[in-house]
């Protein structure tokens, strides 16, 4: 049993906080537009503009306003212009979000004909642009994948279906992504989600279970369905491991877990779930047969989380994802952890010595945090409901 002991006054701790730390607290003042003189001045000035946006607005978005800064930084320091993601591929600051923007921009440009290249270069760019698109569409294949595809010269969902060797070689959740593509939409209706809770809640009366992700968020329209499970069999909540388990440790988790033994098989049977994409003991990925429809589906995420963790899984699987930084910033300025399996101290004669690490070590205890509001009042926050759970709600906070 865990007890909740009152946190101890400030002491000399306080000089050792990590200094990522002290970065997650700081400011972005606007940065300066870019030199019209640079080579890649064109890219430069679209991803300003859309900084701009993020940094003057009513909305202003520090963790956006890093990346952008961070990634025109790095592309200013290029001496030659921007002409394929290979370009950027080795640049520091250039994430996920980044390479998409900078996707559509050499696409807009081979379309507008201003890059100086020739006019086959353009055409074979626009195409590996617009394959990596398609591919992206996969659960499973990111950039890089879609990159490497697309430069082996595939040009098409069917080209990979088509191709035994290469489509053999694919992992088993990319592979069922591109069987089952047609038939899986994009976007799944409140509505359905409804019904389909409905129907998940009676299958598994021996469980507690919550909709969450942009649902609870109030989206009138969800990518994927996302479900968080709770058992009698899963109490105790740990800090996860920062050791990969042992192959028979694995092995047992397997076997043991309630997610696989009892949840799955009985949404199988109620004709709930279709296949598979990743399986593990905690966390299932597949398609779910949309209700309303004639053979359409739709991605699910089952994910089973011990009792003990309870509200801070529905704080972290409900999102957003700036809310959800928001609240573990505000738990590392209270020498705190928070994560989706709590909100985490340490002991109270706990101090730092040369071999714990100030994150990944096990040295933390459990703040109790049976709810939402549990997690909240722990870090000195009001009560906020899911719809309000957003960058738009905590900027106000930020700017104070």
């Amino acid at each position: 049993m865990f007890r909740f002991r009152p946190q101890p006054a400030a002491s000399p701790l306080c000089t050792l906080l990590p200094r990522y730390i002290l970065l997650h607290a700081r400011r972005y003042s606007v940065k300066a537009p870019p030199n019209p003189d640079d080579v890649n001045y064109p890219l430069l000035n679209r991803l300003y503009n859309e900084y701009l946006e993020y940094a003057v607005g009513p909305e202003r978005n520090v963790y956006k306003l890093k990346a952008f800064s961070q990634a025109m930084k790095a592309i200013a320091s290029k001496s030659s212009r921007i002409q394929s993601l290979e370009d950027v591929a080795e640049l520091p600051g250039i994430g996920t979000g980044i390479r998409r923007r900078i996707e559509e921009y050499l696409l807009s440009e081979a379309e507008g004909g201003s890059n100086d290249i020739t006019s086959k270069k353009s055409a074979n760019q626009k195409e590996m642009l617009e394959a990596c698109k398609v591919f992206q569409r996969i659960s499973g294949i990111g950039p890089k994948k879609a990159r490497v595809l697309a430069e082996q010269g595939f040009r098409s969902l069917d080209d990979l279906l088509n191709d035994k060797k290469t489509f053999e070689r694919l992992p088993k959740a990319i592979q069922t992504g591109l069987r089952y593509n047609s038939k899986i939409d994009q976007r799944i209706q409140r509505d359905q989600i409804d019904t389909l809770s409905t129907r998940i809640i009676k299958a598994l009366p021996e469980f507690e279970v919550y909709v969450t992700g942009s649902y609870r968020r109030g989206a009138p329209s969800s990518s994927d369905i996302d479900i968080l499970l709770f058992h009698p069999s899963m109490v105790e909540a740990r800090l996860r491991s920062v050791k990969a388990p042992t192959k028979a440790q694995s092995e047992k988790a397997m076997k043991e877990s309630a997610l696989l033994k009892s949840a799955v098989p009985a949404l199988v049977k109620a004709k709930i779930l279709g296949e598979p994409l990743t399986v593990g003991p905690a966390k299932w990925q597949g398609l779910a047969n949309l209700p309303g429809t004639e053979g359409r589906l739709g991605r699910i995420d089952l994910n089973l989380m011990p009792l003990q963790s309870r509200g801070a899984a529905l704080v972290g699987h409900t999102g957003d994802a700036d809310f959800n930084q928001y609240l573990r910033n505000k738990a590392l300025k209270m020498l705190m952890r928070l994560n989706d399996y709590g909100l985490w101290k340490r002991p109270e004669l706990w101090r730092m010595n040369e071999k714990t690490d100030t994150k990944d070590d096990d040295e933390w205890e459990l703040v109790p945090t049976e709810t939402e509001k549990d997690v909240f009042d722990a870090l000195g926050e009001g009560w906020v409901e899911p719809e309000k759970r957003n960058f738009a709600n905590i900027a106000p906070k930020q700017r104070k």
